[in-house]
């Protein structure tokens, strides 16, 4: 008949790889030549290293979810630790294969001292600074997260961002589609062009609006009617007297003249 192993009985011996073990070691600052080295050497050099590090709070790559993950897959505990519990789970890991191997028992008596005094010392220290020994996880940045996708800056007729919460959907305007600036020197916010008659920020669905100012004079419409091969290149400033501009003068890449 067939004999089955008891749910509760653990395997016996590290879960761990070898391999696995040693980048846990080198995370935490520790540089040997580790050729013919067993998994028991790699743990009790891990034990010393982290202990070193927060006696001399020097900062390790080893980050804190990498030490409980290795002591939740050892099956030592597992419960969600913090720095001084996984610190001191990583010692009682060590301790107990230590006496599993029967190691040699006046060393093994001597680790338990030492490690008895450093868990007392570790108890007072301020859990910010054990866990600051610590490495820090990488998060995963909004904009790499499945399902999004990069956006393109929207800029402005003269060359300014967007304003936040303006759709995102438009590269910066060529010197073809230049919209005309916002005010001039030497007239008033009013007789300047509305700046609702070309949004710089383009709306999905919409279609797109003529850079040409909506506010214009009869006789600056007239002008316009009959000198048709010049609208294509030029428009008209509406107001008391009327200005004819070239379009290139408000490219975002070229200074807007002064107007008296």
């Amino acid at each position: 008949f067939e004999c089955a192993m008891p749910a509760s009985m653990a395997p016996v011996g590290l879960q761990t790889s070898g391999r696995e073990l040693r980048e846990m070691l080198q995370k935490s600052g520790l540089r040997l030549k580790t050729e013919g080295a067993e998994k028991l050497d790699f743990l009790v050099w891990l034990a010393d290293q982290v202990k070193g590090s927060i006696e001399e709070q020097r900062k390790m790559h080893l980050t804190l979810s990498e030490l409980g993950d290795f002591l939740r897959r050892e099956q030592l505990d597992s419960r969600q630790l913090d720095a001084k519990g996984a610190v001191s789970g990583l010692l009682a890991l060590r301790r107990r294969e230590l006496r599993r191997l029967s190691y040699d028992e006046s060393r093994v008596r001597e680790m338990e001292s030492k490690d008895a005094c450093f868990e007392q010392a570790l108890m007072r220290m301020p859990a910010k600074e054990v866990a600051g020994c610590f490495g820090t996880d990488v998060a995963q940045s909004p904009k790499l997260a499945a399902g999004s996708s990069t956006q393109v800056p929207c800029f402005d007729g003269v060359g300014a961002a967007c304003s936040a919460g303006a759709p995102h959907a438009a590269a910066p305007p060529s010197p073809s589609t230049c919209s005309t600036p916002s005010t001039m020197k030497g007239r008033s916010p009013a007789e300047s062009p509305s700046s609702s008659s070309a949004s710089p920020c383009p709306v999905a669905g919409a279609s797109s609006a003529s850079s040409t100012p909506t506010r214009m004079s009869a006789e600056a419409k007239e002008s316009k009617a009959a000198a048709a091969g010049k609208a294509d290149s030029n428009y008209f400033i509406g107001g008391d007297d009327e200005l004819d501009v070239a379009e290139e003068d408000f490219c975002p890449s070229i200074v807007p003249e002064v107007f008296t």
